[in-house]
Parts: C-alpha cells; sequence; structure tokens
C-alpha cells in the first residue's frame, strides 16, 4: 500500500509541474504605470482670494483655519476638471 501512495504521490506532483509548465509560450504583458499628472497653474497657497476663501470656510464649519489652508493650498487649477464639471452640451435621452 505505501507504493500506491507514494506513486499517486508522484503522478499528482507530475501532472501539477506539467500544467505549471504547459502555456502560451508567450510572456505575459506588463503594465505600465500611468504617468503622473503635469502641474497646471500656480498652488492655490499663492492666491490671497484663495486662502481668504479657506479662512472664511473654516470659520463657518468650524474647522482648524491652519488644515483648511494647508489642503486648498496644495490645490492646483486643472482645466479638464472643469471642464468634466460643466452640465453636457447635448441633453441625455434615455
Amino acid at each position: 500500500m505505501p507504493f500506491y501512495r507514494a506513486g499517486s504521490a508522484l503522478l499528482l506532483i507530475a501532472a501539477c509541474t506539467s500544467a505549471a509548465w504547459a502555456g502560451d509560450g508567450k510572456p505575459a504583458k506588463k503594465t505600465v504605470a500611468a504617468k503622473p499628472a503635469q502641474a497646471q497653474g500656480p498652488l492655490y497657497s499663492t492666491r490671497p482670494d484663495a486662502m481668504q476663501f479657506a479662512d472664511d470656510m473654516a470659520a463657518r464649519r468650524d474647522l482648524d483655519p491652519d488644515w483648511v489652508r494647508d489642503a486648498i493650498g496644495q490645490s492646483r487649477y486643472n482645466a479638464t476638471v472643469v471642464r468634466l464639471m460643466q452640465p453636457p452640451t447635448k441633453a441625455f435621452v434615455k
């Protein structure tokens, strides 16, 4: 009986090994990392009106003013975002 188990185990290992070696022979596709977005426009931290808005928002929402100024100050103008936020040019019909 031990030879039967050893033979079965050997057969199972051989089957798994051959299945691992079998394939198309084609290399797997490599994923290309997305390019980081290029900076568009200056940071909002350089704009006095944006910093005034940050102070006003912090006061209205009872938030930490330094945190709000930092969050808004790290933002940049992005024309793509502005375009995507506009209403559609054509009405959507179901």
